[in-house]
């Protein structure tokens, strides 16, 4: 269910009566006066039903009822729920009477960011329940331009009996409504070059620098937001595990191959040394918003260190247009599995693992090791 907000400010006031032959004063409870929350239901629709934007969808937090209390008694909710009808959208406002309170009027008073009201009142013979229903549509011309952030305002009053004694309530609530604009998609698949400037050296990082520096071969893959190859703050899967500590892609090939989140991945073979520039190719897809690109290599020789990128959208999805370029830096990550602490330290598995965190102190003191590009082919 989509995340929305919903916020009632409940304030009931009795205004009580006597009939002319009844001289008894009904005391209020209020103390007791309370809300409940019903089941979510989340009402989707698009706002050019309402407003002109057609590409927002609507959602409200419902039903939300009142319950009413006399003298300990509950004598009446008041229940509100939006139900979709044919083409438009209802508010619908149910007084249910009990514990042998009769309904006689009800009204409905409804305002939405501006001076025009919705008025819907009506008395009635004495009854156990009651309906009001009015459509959305003829509320939206007090509406702002865009329903994202419009504020409901309820008035609901109800007038009940019992013998010969009668009774009126007014429940006035708010209701905050939140939107989400669905992110656009990009057009068919673009290809994307990849650039991995790698710097390095014993110049760049003097400290406890191995002779044999390297970096392992580098694996690209294309997804969307529900596949994570690594990010920070997380634990390393058994893919980034292997590549972080031998440099072996067996088990991240597995891991994209059968991911359907995956579009596509490609293995780009290692390098001779630590300075050196490395280019490849992916493709992403707009279909299916698999246009997130994450990358992975090792840095060889060390315990459980590694660089590349991760998560980086070339898609736009508030214009729906692919990107041109983005760039960042190589910054050097521990994938928590292993404790050694210099580049040659021997095997000491790390337990229970660590999440992944960036190389900030000894040996490379957050130095980068080069800098990643993606560019459009």
């Amino acid at each position: 269910m989509m995340r929305h907000t919903v916020f009632f400010a409940l304030c009931i006031a009795f205004a009580t009566y006597a009939s002319a032959s009844a001289d008894v004063d009904i005391e209020v409870d209020q103390t007791n006066i309370d809300s409940i929350f019903g089941e979510h239901v989340v009402v989707k629709g698009t706002c050019s039903q309402f407003t002109r934007k057609p590409d927002v969808l609507y959602f409200a937090k419902y039903p939300a009822c009142y319950k009413l209390i006399l003298r300990g008694k509950v004598v009446a909710m008041v229940c509100v729920v939006i139900q979709k009808k044919t083409s438009d959208y209802m508010v619908n406002i149910k007084y249910t009477f009990m514990n042998g309170y009769k309904g006689i009027f009800a009204k409905a008073i409804i305002k939405a960011n501006g001076p025009v009201r919705t008025v819907a009142s009506k008395s009635f013979k004495p009854t156990d329940m009651y309906e009001i229903n009015v459509p959305l549509s003829k509320i939206r011309r007090s509406m702002k331009s865009d329903c994202c952030g419009s504020l409901f305002a309820f008035t609901f009053q109800v007038t009940v009996i019992k013998g010969k004694l009668r009774a009126s309530a007014k429940v006035a609530g708010a209701v905050n409504l939140t939107c989400r604009i669905p992110p656009k998609q990009c057009p068919g698949v673009k290809k994307y070059k990849v650039i991995m400037t790698y710097i390095w050296s014993s110049k760049t990082h003097p400290v406890d620098y191995p002779s044999n520096a390297r970096f392992s071969p580098l694996v690209v893959a294309s997804h969307n937001k529900y596949y994570t190859m690594w990010a920070p703050r997380s634990f390393a899967n058994r893919g980034i595990q292997e590549i972080a500590e031998t440099g072996a892609t067996i088990a991240m090939i597995n891991e994209v191959k059968s991911q359907a989140n995956v579009y596509k991945y490609i293995q780009a073979p290692g390098t001779d040394d630590g300075t050196t520039t490395l280019t490849t190719m992916i493709t992403a897809r707009g279909k299916g918003y698999q246009t997130y690109l994450s990358s992975g290599t090792m840095l060889f020789p060390s315990p459980d260190w590694f660089t590349g990128f991760y998560n980086v959208n070339m898609c736009d999805n508030d214009t729906g247009k692919w990107l041109s370029s983005a760039e960042g830096l190589l910054i050097g990550w521990d994938s928590g599995t292993d404790s050694g602490k210099t580049f040659l330290a021997k095997n000491m598995k790390t337990s229970p693992p660590m999440p992944i965190h960036a190389l900030s102190g000894f040996p490379s003191y957050g130095v980068p090791f080069g800098s990643w590009k993606i560019v459009k082919a």
